[in-house]
């Protein structure tokens, strides 16, 4: 599921502040020099909790094998039961990587249209836009169902389903994986002066509960692996009755929000473990579905 580094970039424009291309005069003018001057002493801090931009970048690449083990995992187990099963269904990892993209840049022009063209208060637009980004990604998911799953037989629309969310949280996981890298680049010494890069470190603290120096990578294998059971279970759940549809929306929008809105209230440990716990549940009511597990 979506996970704190990821929803940050979602948020990083659904917020009440302003993207960072787009800051005005007047807002870069509320920056003044005692927050430089103080962001750059907390970057050389010798805090053992605050780490360094050449730290982030190599504990960042070391969980990316990790983020992509949780994938492949799941792939290995899949692509030996289709084989035994006569059923071939690789390519519906593909229809999942361009469906989960899909959905995802639908994101940007909904909260335009709603901040911009209906003029809604920008708090009120972000939470919207939140909830219709887990409605539009399930909608998503049932047209890829519908055009793409063959219902040939029970067991093959298990196995096309799986594919399906596999591909759907690889895409995502490619994503998060490079929008992490663009995330420290605020840390970057030649840059850390830099009023957008002040800005943009501000808006990623308030979203988080802290600073994203102070927040241990590894949590992101953390939220990919239950992003894996997630998708799957999703899939499998929309693929077994299209009526589904609507709570898996329900859910999906309720996750966005907490971590888009509330995951500074909540705290990331608390958040990350429900959000395991329900994808666990997803995932395992999704085998139920098909007879899968009793």
């Amino acid at each position: 599921m979506e996970k704190a580094s990821e929803m940050t970039q979602v948020h990083s424009y659904l917020s009440h502040n302003k993207p960072y291309g787009s800051l005005s005069q007047a807002s870069r003018s509320d920056i003044s020099f005692a927050d430089l001057e103080s962001n750059a002493s907390s970057s050389s801090s010798s805090s053992s909790t605050r780490r360094n931009y050449k730290t982030l970048l190599t504990q960042h690449l070391l969980t990316v094998p990790f983020i992509l083990a949780c994938t492949v995992i799941f792939a290995s187990f899949l692509q030996l039961e289709s084989s035994t099963r006569g059923v071939v269904c690789t390519y519906l990892l593909v229809v999942g990587l361009f469906g989960w993209a899909l959905a995802f840049l639908m994101r940007r022009p909904t909260y335009f249209l709603l901040d911009r063209v209906f003029a809604l208060p920008h708090e009120f637009s972000a939470i919207v836009t939140l909830v219709l980004a887990g409605v539009v990604e399930e909608v998503c998911r049932l047209a890829c169902v519908r055009l793409f799953v063959s219902p040939a037989s029970n067991s093959g629309v298990l196995l096309q389903a799986y594919f399906l969310g596999l591909g759907w949280s690889l895409s995502e996981s490619v994503y998060f994986i490079v929008q992490n890298l663009l995330l420290i680049r605020p840390y970057r010494t030649a840059v850390f002066l830099d009023v957008r890069s002040v800005e943009s470190r501000k808006q990623l603290a308030e979203i988080l509960g802290s600073d994203l120096s102070e927040i241990t990578p590894w949590w992101g294998v953390f939220w990919r692996f239950s992003s894996v059971m997630m998708h799957i279970g999703l899939s499998l759940c929309v693929a077994y009755k299209c009526v589904l549809v609507w709570p898996a929306a329900l859910v999906h929008a309720v996750l966005y929000v907490v971590w888009g809105e509330y995951l500074s209230v909540f705290g990331i440990p608390a958040t990350s473990y429900v959000t395991l716990l329900v994808s666990m549940t997803i995932f395992l009511i999704g085998l139920a579905l098909f007879g899968e597990i009793v």
